[in-house]
C-alpha cells in the first residue's frame, strides 16, 4: 500500500495538525524548514507565542530569531521569566501578554509592568497561588497607560483611592476584587471602560465599607457588567446600578449572596429601574438562610420582568437554600441540585427546563437521592461531564448529625439496572458519610458507563468489600480499570488510607496520583529528536521527527480530520487491504454510511459483497440497477437505511426488489436528476406491514389514489413532492402517528387541482412539524388543510411561491396563527410575483399575535408587480428576484439588522439598472454568498404588450456609477450566472462583473459571438481581463444558432485554464 508523507497533505489539514503542537514543538520542528508554503502556514500559530513552559537555554536559544523573523504578537510566559525577556521585549511588536504567576510575592511582576506595562493593549495575569500579595494595582493602572484590555484571575487586588491613576484608554476588565467600594475605585479613574467583569471574594469576618464617592460622575461608556462571586451586601450592588446602572445594556449576575434571599419587588425596584437601557438580563443568585418562607414566583409577573428572559425560582427547605435563575441557564456549573427541586421548583411563565452549557453538576444529598432526580438529570443536563455528591453547608448541629443517618440512595435506585449517564467522565464523592458502602460505589460505576476520573476516599473497609466481591462481580473489576485518574480525599480517617500498592491493585490503569491536592506534575523525557504533545484528553504523544513523517505516524486523533477529505468508498479502497486492527477501528463509523452510486457494475459484483459482510454497513446509497446484482446479500444484512438514485418505477425487477426487502427497512430515500416519474410506486412504499419511521421522494411528484395506499403506523417523518393539497389529504389520513411532514407543492399553469375532500376528516394527533416548498396554486386549498390540522402544529415552515396573490398580515393571521394554538416557531418566505396590487401596510404585523414570533420584513418592486414577505433570520439559502427597489422598500414589523449569511445563492433581476448602493448592500448583508445569478423577473404568460415586454428586455445591466467604480469588489462569489430573455453581449458590464467578483472561478452565460469578439478584441491591450478569465475553471456558454460556431480551442485562448467546457446552441432566450 502506497504511504503518505506528511508534506504531502493539502493546505487545509496542516491547521488541524498543528493545533494539536504547541509553540515549541512548531518552532523546533518547522522553524527551519526551508519551504515558504509551511512558513507561511505555521505564521498564525506562532503569533501567539507560549514560553511559559520553556527553559531559560530555550528561550535564549530561539526566542532573539523568532521576535527577529517572525510576526509575534501575543507572548505567553511565566513571571519569573520576565528578567530574562525584558531585553528582547521592548525591540519586538508584541502588543499583548498572558502572565502566569505562582509566587507570593510579586516583586518580579511590577518590576515587568513598569519596563514594559506601558507598551502592551492586552494584559492577562493568572495567579496559581491565591493567597499571595494583591498590590498591582499601582503598576498596572498608571497615568499614560496604553492598556485597552485587563484579565486578572486568580487573586483578589487590593488598593486604595489614591493608589491608581487616570486610565483613558481601557475599555475592558476582568478582575477579582474583596467588596464593591473598590468597583467604585476603578469606575472614577476609568472614565471610557466599556466592558467590567468582577469576581467578588469575601472573608466571613471582616466588613466590608460602605460604597460612598462625593461627586462621582457616572461612566456613560459603561454597556456590559457581569458580577461573580460572593457577597453579603446586596446594597453595594443596588447602590452600583443606581449611580452607573443608565448606559447598562447587557448584565449577568452569578453570586452566592450570604443570608440573604431577595424577591422579585426588590430586584426590580433596585435593579430593573435603575438600567433603563437593559436589553439583555441573565441571572442566577444562590441564597442560603435558615427560617426564611419561600419567594413568591408571582413577585417575577410584572411587565418589567416580562420584558426579559424567564424566571425559575427553587427551594430546598432542608439545606435552607433559595435559588433564582433565568433561562436559558448561561454558566457551565449548576450548583446544590437536589431531590426538593420538582417539587419546589416555580417559573414565572411556561418554560422548558433544558440546561445544555452545564458541564459540572452539584447533587446536595438532603434526603435520599431517587430514581426520578437521575431521570431528570439525564433528560434535562445532556452535555454534564462532572458530577458531585456533596452536603448542605448550613446545617444546625442536629440537623448535620441527622443528615448523615439518611440513606443516599432510594431502594427503587438502588436496584435500577437500566438507568445510565454516559457523558459523565469525572464523579467527585465529597460526602462525609457512606463513602464506604460497596453497593452504593457499585450503582454509581453502573450509572457512569464512561467514567475515567475519580475524586473519593477508598479506605479499608471499603477495600475488603471490593476484594470479597471481586471473583464474584466481574462488573466492578471492569469498571475501576477504566479509571485513568484517581484523586483521593483525605479529610477522613488518616489510619485508613490505602498504600500505593493497594490502591494501585483496586486501579491498575489509573496512571496519575492525586493526594490531597489538585496539582499534576508532568515529566518529559523527551531527547532532541522528540515532541511531547499533549492531546485535549490528556493523551500523551511522542513524535520521532525525521526529515519527513509518515501519515501513519500520526495520532489517531488527527485521522478523523483527515477522513472526513475522503468518501466511505475512498477509504474502503485505500484501507480494505490493510491488516491494521487500528486503522480498521479508526475508519468503522467512516464507512458505516456507504455511497455506491457512482460505481461501476463490475465493481458491485465483485467487491460490495465482502464489504457488506466484513463491516458493520447501516446505510446505503446505490444507483436502483444495483438492486438485482446484490440481492442475496442485502436480506442477511444489518442494513437499516438506503438512498436510491434513478429508481425506475417501470422496471418489473427493480419493483420486485423493492417489494421483498423494502419493509424491512427503517429509512428510505429516492434521488431523481432525471426526469423519472414515480407512478405505480405508491402501493409499495404505504403498505400495512411497512417498518418505514422516515421516507424522502426527492425532485418529482408521486401520483397515487386512496385505493393505492394502506395505513402504516410506524412512519413519523415523510418528506415528498406531490401535485395539489388533494394528495397531502390522503396520505395524513393513513399515517395515524405522522410528526414531521415536508411537502414541496408541484403545480402546473394548466391543470386544474381538485380541492381536498374534507369530510369525514379527523385532524392527526401526533403531527408537530410542517414545511411547505413550491408553488402554491391554490391558497385557499392551504387554508382548509390548517383549518383541519393546525391544532397541534408546534413548528411551521413555508417557503412558496404564491404567484398572483398577495397576502397582508391579518389575512395570513386568520388563515395561518388563528389556527395553530400550540404554534411556538415561524418561518416564512411567501413570493408573490404577478400580484398587481398595491403595497402591503407593514402594521398588518404588528398585532399582538404576530410579535410572539420572528419579525416580519416585506419588500415590493412596482416594475416586475412582484411582492416578498419573509421572516428573520432567514432561513433559506436561495434568495431570489433581488433588486434595486429591495433597498427603497423593505420594512419590518419590528426593529431588525438585516443579515442573510444563510445565503448562498442570490438572484438578481434588473428591473432597473443595478447602482452602486444595491452592489454594496450585497457585499454588507450577503456575507457568504457564492453564487450570483442574473435573470429576468417573471412575467405573465397571458400578458400582450410586446412593446412593453421589449422595454423590459432593453434594460441595462448597470448604472455609470457602477461601471466607473473599480474599487467596490464581492469576494465570496465564485460563481456568475446571466441568464437574462436577451443574449447578453455587453463588454463593459461582462468587464465589471469580473473585477467585482474577484475569485470568480466558474461563468454560464448565454450570449452572442459578438461578445467573444469584443473579449478578443480588448485582450490585447486590457491585462485585468486576460488575468481574470484565466482564472475560470468551469465554463457553461450558450450561443446563439450561427452558422461559424466558435471551437473548443478557440473558447481555450480566451479561457487557457478551463477544465469543462459546456456549449449549447439555440434561437430562442427565456430567462428562468
Amino acid at each position: 500500500m502506497i504511504k503518505t508523507e506528511l508534506l504531502d497533505l493539502p493546505n487545509e489539514l496542516f491547521p488541524l495538525i498543528f493545533q494539536y503542537l504547541n509553540s515549541k514543538n512548531l518552532i523546533q520542528t518547522f522553524f527551519n524548514v526551508q519551504s515558504n508554503r509551511i512558513q507561511i502556514l505555521i505564521q498564525p500559530f506562532i503569533s501567539h507565542l507560549d514560553i511559559s513552559q520553556e527553559t531559560n537555554q530555550w528561550i535564549q536559544t530561539y526566542l532573539p530569531d523568532i521576535l527577529n523573523q517572525q510576526n509575534v504578537l501575543a507572548l505567553r510566559l511565566h513571571a519569573k521569566q520576565i528578567t530574562l525577556i525584558l531585553p528582547y521585549v521592548l525591540l519586538s511588536k508584541i502588543q499583548s501578554m498572558h502572565i502566569f504567576d505562582s509566587h507570593w510575592s510579586t516583586d518580579t511582576l511590577k518590576q515587568g509592568l513598569d519596563q514594559f506595562g506601558q507598551r502592551l493593549k492586552r494584559l492577562s495575569i493568572t495567579f496559581t497561588d491565591p493567597y499571595g500579595q494583591g498590590d498591582l494595582a499601582s503598576h498596572l493602572f498608571q497615568r499614560y497607560c496604553q492598556l485597552e484590555y485587563v484579565n486578572i484571575t486568580g487573586r483578589s487586588l487590593f488598593f486604595g483611592n489614591n493608589e491608581i491613576s487616570t486610565c483613558t484608554k481601557l475599555t475592558y476588565l476582568s478582575v477579582e476584587l474583596e467588596g464593591m467600594h473598590r468597583v467604585f475605585i476603578l469606575m472614577q479613574n476609568l472614565p471610557n471602560l466599556q466592558q467590567l467583569k468582577v469576581k467578588f471574594r469575601i472573608e466571613e469576618r471582616m466588613i466590608q465599607p460602605t460604597c460612598y464617592f462625593k461627586n462621582l460622575i457616572s461612566c456613560n461608556t459603561l454597556q456590559r457588567i457581569t458580577f461573580t462571586g460572593c457577597t453579603r451586601y446586596f446594597e453595594h450592588l443596588s447602590h452600583f446600578f443606581a449611580t452607573f446602572g443608565s448606559t447598562i445594556q447587557c448584565l449577568t449576575i452569578n453570586i452566592d449572596l450570604m443570608y440573604n434571599a431577595i424577591d422579585g419587588v426588590r430586584l426590580e425596584r433596585e435593579l430593573l429601574n435603575k438600567m433603563q437601557c437593559l436589553a439583555s438580563f441573565d441571572l442566577i443568585i444562590h441564597s442560603i438562610l435558615a427560617h426564611r418562607e419561600s419567594i413568591g414566583i408571582n413577585t417575577f409577573q410584572t411587565l418589567s420582568w416580562r420584558k426579559f428572559n424567564p424566571i425559575v425560582y427553587w427551594n430546598d427547605i432542608h439545606a435552607h437554600q433559595h435559588t433564582i435563575f433565568t433561562l436559558p441557564y448561561r454558566s457551565n456549573t449548576f450548583k446544590h441540585l437536589s431531590n426538593d427541586f420538582h417539587s419546589s421548583c416555580a417559573s414565572n411563565r411556561e418554560v422548558f427546563l433544558y440546561f445544555e452549557r452545564v458541564r459540572t453538576l452539584s447533587l446536595l444529598v438532603t434526603t435520599p437521592l431517587t430514581l426520578e432526580t437521575f431521570e431528570f438529570i439525564a433528560k434535562s443536563f445532556p452535555n454534564i461531564k462532572t458530577l458531585e455528591l456533596t452536603n448542605p453547608i448550613e446545617l444546625s448541629r442536629g440537623e448535620l448529625k441527622q443528615n448523615r443517618t439518611i440513606s443516599l440512595l432510594s431502594d427503587v435506585f438502588l436496584s435500577n439496572n437500566t438507568l445510565q449517564l454516559p457523558s459523565i467522565v469525572k464523579f467527585c464523592f465529597l460526602l462525609r458519610s457512606h463513602f464506604d458502602n460497596y453497593q452504593i460505589l457499585r450503582r454509581f460505576l453502573h450509572l457512569l458507563p464512561n467514567l475515567v476520573y475519580l475524586q473519593m476516599f477508598i479506605g479499608r473497609s471499603l477495600f475488603h468489600e471490593i476484594l470479597k466481591y471481586e471473583r464474584e462481580d466481574n462488573f466492578v473489576r471492569s469498571a475501576l480499570n477504566r479509571i485513568e485518574t484517581l484523586q483521593t480525599v483525605n479529610f477522613y480517617d488518616e489510619k485508613n488510607i490505602l498504600t500505593n500498592e493497594e490502591t494501585h491493585n483496586l486501579f491498575p490503569n489509573a496512571k496519575k496520583l492525586f493526594h490531597g491536592g489538585d496539582t499534576e506534575v508532568i515529566k518529559s523525557n523527551a531527547t532532541s529528536h522528540q515532541h511531547v504533545i499533549v492531546l485535549p484528553n490528556k493523551i500523551t504523544v511522542v513524535f520521532v521527527m525525521t526529515s519527513k513523517t509518515l501519515l501513519f505516524d500520526l495520532p489517531n486523533e488527527l485521522f478523523p480530520c483527515i477522513f472526513q477529505y475522503l468518501s466511505a468508498i475512498d477509504l474502503l479502497k485505500i484501507f480494505a487491504d490493510d491488516k491494521s486492527h487500528r486503522l480498521q477501528t479508526l475508519i468503522r463509523p467512516f464507512i458505516s454510511r456507504l455511497d455506491i452510486s457512482r460505481e461501476s457494475d463490475e465493481w458491485v459484483q465483485n467487491h460490495l459483497s465482502n464489504v457488506l459482510t466484513q463491516h458493520e454497513i447501516v446505510h446505503l446509497r446505490l444507483q436502483s440497477n444495483h438492486l438485482t446484482l446484490i440481492e442475496k446479500h442485502l436480506s442477511a444484512n444489518n442494513i437499516q437505511s438506503m438512498q436510491m438514485v434513478e429508481f425506475d418505477a417501470s422496471n418489473d425487477n427493480q419493483k420486485q426488489m423493492l417489494d421483498r426487502f423494502g419493509g424491512k427497512l427503517k429509512r428510505l430515500s429516492f434521488v431523481q436528476p432525471e426526469p423519472h416519474e414515480y407512478d405505480n410506486l405508491a402501493s409499495l412504499l404505504f403498505r400495512s406491514d411497512s417498518q418505514l419511521e422516515r421516507l424522502t421522494l426527492l425532485d418529482y411528484p408521486l401520483y397515487f389514489s386512496v385505493d393505492d395506499i394502506e395505513p402504516c403506523t410506524r412512519l413519523t417523518h415523510l418528506s415528498i413532492v406531490l401535485e395539489g393539497m388533494s394528495s397531502v389529504f390522503v396520505l395524513i389520513q393513513h399515517l395515524p402517528n405522522l410528526q414531521n411532514l415536508k411537502v414541496t407543492m408541484f403545480s402546473q399553469e394548466c391543470i386544474v387541482q381538485t380541492p381536498p375532500d374534507i369530510k369525514d376528516v379527523k385532524p392527526c394527533s401526533k403531527l408537530r412539524s410542517v414545511t411547505f416548498k413550491g408553488w402554491i396554486k391554490y391558497f385557499d386549498h392551504i387554508e382548509s388543510f390548517f383549518a383541519t390540522f393546525g391544532s397541534t402544529i408546534e413548528y411551521l415552515s413555508m417557503d412558496i411561491d404564491c404567484r398572483y396573490y398577495v397576502f397582508n398580515g391579518k389575512k395570513l393571521e386568520h388563515v395561518l396563527l388563528d389556527k395553530m394554538p400550540c404554534l411556538s416557531s415561524l418561518d416564512l418566505i411567501i413570493f408573490s410575483p404577478l400580484a398587481n396590487e398595491d403595497s402591503i401596510e407593514i402594521e398588518t404585523f404588528k398585532s399582538f399575535s404576530w410579535q410572539k414570533f420572528n419579525p416580519i420584513v416585506y419588500w415590493h418592486d412596482v416594475h416586475a408587480q412582484q411582492h416578498m414577505i419573509f421572516t428573520l433570520p432567514y432561513k433559506s439559502d436561495r434568495f431570489e428576484y433581488f433588486s434595486n427597489e429591495f433597498v427603497s422598500t423593505c420594512v419590518s414589523s419590528q426593529t431588525v439588522s438585516l443579515c442573510f449569511d444563510r445565503v448562498r445563492t442570490l438572484i438578481l433581476t434588473n428591473t432597473t439598472p443595478f447602482n452602486f448602493e444595491t452592489f454594496l448592500f450585497i457585499e454588507k448583508v450577503f456575507p457568504k454568498v457564492e453564487t450570483i445569478k442574473l435573470t429576468h423577473w417573471i412575467i405573465d404568460l397571458l400578458d400582450e404588450d410586446e412593446h412593453e415586454n421589449e422595454d423590459h428586455q432593453n434594460v441595462a445591466v448597470m448604472n455609470d456609477d457602477v461601471l466607473a467604480d473599480t474599487s467596490l469588489q464581492i469576494p465570496s462569489v465564485k460563481e456568475l450566472r446571466i441568464d437574462l430573455s436577451s443574449p447578453f453581449k455587453d463588454y463593459k458590464a461582462f468587464r465589471r462583473f469580473l473585477q467585482i467578483f474577484p475569485n470568480l472561478i466558474s461563468l454560464k452565460f448565454q450570449t452572442e459571438q459578438s461578445l467573444l469578439h469584443d473579449i478578443l478584441q480588448h485582450e490585447q491591450e486590457d491585462k485585468f481581463i486576460k488575468t481574470a478569465l484565466a482564472r475560470i475553471e468551469q465554463l457553461d456558454i450558450a450561443f446563439e444558432d450561427e452558422k461559424k460556431p466558435w471551437t473548443d480551442a478557440e473558447i481555450r485562448q480566451l479561457f487557457p485554464k478551463v477544465k469543462n467546457i459546456v456549449k449549447q446552441y439555440t434561437r430562442e432566450f427565456g430567462g428562468a
